[in-house]
């Protein structure tokens, strides 16, 4: 029996062909419907490796565009300026 892989680590399956394949989604488009990459290996090892480094890099630009369209530094100069204009 296959062991069980946690919620947000992607999908890894040996294919027909005997290469390894690892699947990630990396988010969803307008219709909600998953976008996914995948990544293809020999071994199931390099799979489970290439499958990490793919899950890095989508982390580490989701938190690039989160940083940048944060609510906090939209609405921090329209709360400042608010603060100011009572204050006077």
């Amino acid at each position: 029996m296959a062991r069980k892989r946690k919620n947000g680590q992607g999908t890894v399956r040996l294919r027909s062909d005997g290469r390894w394949e690892g699947r990630h989604i990396v988010g969803y488009d307008e219709n909600g419907k998953a976008k996914q990459k995948s990544v293809l290996a020999k071994t199931k090892a390099e799979c489970v490796e290439k499958l990490k480094k793919l899950q890095e890099e989508y982390t580490e630009a989701s938190f690039r565009k989160s940083a940048v369209t944060s609510g906090v530094s939209l609405h921090l100069p329209n709360s400042l300026l608010m603060l100011v204009s009572i204050r006077l």
